[in-house]
């Protein structure tokens, strides 16, 4: 778990690993490190996805580089598809990955597997 401030609060980098793939998120961390996964509603957007990007890069060049046929999913929340849409291209480019997009209706799933 990668941790980082934007203004007044705490940013938790989740990282689950499911078999060979991994499933990225955030979320708002309180003082007693319990997660809120709705929305902050307190702006900063920009800065926090560029740091959740950073993170991400950080953990599969260095931590667990990405293998073939691996894969890294995550979802985007209504509204929010264009910089998730953004972040999976940014991904993309950096590690050779192939990019799916599937909308469900109420949010996108984005899975970008490994060439």
């Amino acid at each position: 778990k990668y941790r980082f401030k934007v203004a007044d609060q705490t940013i938790a980098v989740i990282f689950d690993k499911w078999g060979n793939d991994y499933e990225v998120g955030f979320a708002v961390e309180n003082e007693y490190g319990n997660i809120n996964w709705e929305r902050t509603g307190k702006g900063n957007e920009f800065k926090i996805f560029s740091a959740f990007l950073d993170c991400a890069i950080d953990f599969f060049s260095h931590k667990v580089p990405i293998k073939k046929g691996m894969a890294m999913t995550f979802t985007a929340g209504s509204g929010r598809e264009k910089l998730y849409r953004a972040i999976a291209h940014k991904m993309c480019k950096k590690f050779d990955l192939e990019f799916n997009e599937i909308d469900r209706g109420s949010y996108s799933s984005f899975k970008l597997v490994k060439k």
